[in-house]
């Protein structure tokens, strides 16, 4: 079998409160799907399956057993869905006490929805293999999860382990973009609306095939949404894919907008090893100026190790900011020529 170090285990134990047999096998990034879908990470035990999560200040965490799921289900990718998805369904009445982070409950049995997976067959594989074997040996329930996900040809320093949840560095914000742009802060705040102006933007810094759901609240004056796009060669050489959350948030004085955004890359190097924070401020200035200020900041947080940490971070943010300030600046510019 293949171990995790001591360490590892012991975050995960104490992150679920669960006893010291129960080690971890593996973890995925996925989203939680639910009325705001929620990003985090799967983690599998040989008698559990567990969900984390902690963005924008609120956490979400549960556990079950697997045998309380009565099937698992692998969902393609359709028109409504970026990505596809794995459907658990409880059996009747089991894990109540995890229904906050259900998508829905049909005849008292609870469905949990996770998707966006960096490698979704190999999460699906690991996940159906734990399932099946659930009546089985905890070796053989390891040896298979091992077989399905190739952890066995993948033990390398870049494959990376699970940080820990109190292992985490604090999260470092670096300011990447500051400037005054000439357009009153309504204005501006069109490149976040999900209308032509932030298509048109987005498409021309190399976002193709942009998507936003709409702004849904569930609090006064702060707002969630979803994006989705694919890199085009501009930004990445060999491709890959985004899916973010964007949380929007009315500033203390009421002057501006605060939005922040987690992004999970897919198709890029280690792209599951970390998600990329970018905190967005627009504050309208005089009204008789018309025009905003812009802070933009960016942060890389880190769920796995890797000896290429710093050489990633340094090409993620390069590439990131150089991106940020196109954005602004194309923002500007059509809001010029509108006028």
């Amino acid at each position: 079998m293949t171990l995790r170090s001591p360490r590892t285990n012991t975050a995960f134990q104490e992150l679920f409160s669960l006893p010291a047999e129960e080690f971890l096998i593996s973890s995925f990034t996925c989203y939680l799907k639910r009325k705001l879908p929620t990003q985090g990470q799967v983690f599998l035990s040989p008698r559990t399956i567990g969900f984390y999560s902690s963005m924008f200040g609120r956490k979400t965490k549960f556990y079950f057993l697997w045998e309380d799921i009565e099937d698992i289900q692998g969902i393609p990718q359709s028109i409504s869905s970026w990505s596809p998805s794995i459907i658990i369904t409880l059996h009747k009445g089991r894990g109540m006490d995890t229904k906050h982070g259900a998508k829905s409950m049909d005849n008292g049995k609870l469905k949990f929805c996770l998707q966006s997976f960096a490698s979704f067959s190999v999460a699906n594989r690991t996940i159906m293999a734990l399932w099946k074997a659930r009546s089985l040996s905890t070796e053989l329930k390891v040896q298979l999860a091992e077989e399905q996900s190739q952890i066995n040809t993948l033990q390398s320093e870049d494959s990376g382990v699970f940080v820990g949840i109190e292992d985490a560095k604090s999260l470092q914000m670096t300011e990447v973009f500051s400037s005054t742009i000439s357009t009153n802060m309504a204005s501006l705040m069109e490149v976040f609306a999900g209308g032509s102006l932030e298509m048109k933007v987005m498409d021309k810094v190399g976002c193709q095939k942009y998507s936003a759901t709409q702004w849904e609240s569930d609090k006064p004056n702060e707002y969630q949404r979803q994006i989705h796009y694919k890199f085009s060669k501009k930004l990445s050489p060999v491709g890959g894919e985004v899916t973010g959350t964007q949380q929007k948030s009315l500033m203390p004085n009421k002057k501006g907008w605060v939005i922040e955004e987690v992004m999970e890359l897919q198709g890029v190097l280690l792209g599951d090893f970390f998600t990329l924070h970018i905190k967005y401020q627009v504050e309208d200035l005089a009204p008789k100026q018309r025009a905003s200020n812009v802070q933009v900041s960016l942060g890389i947080e880190w769920s796995k190790s890797t000896r290429h940490q710093k050489r990633i971070e340094k090409n993620v943010l390069s590439s990131s900011s150089a991106r940020l300030k196109e954005m602004f600046n194309l923002a500007s510019r059509e809001l010029s020529h509108a006028r």
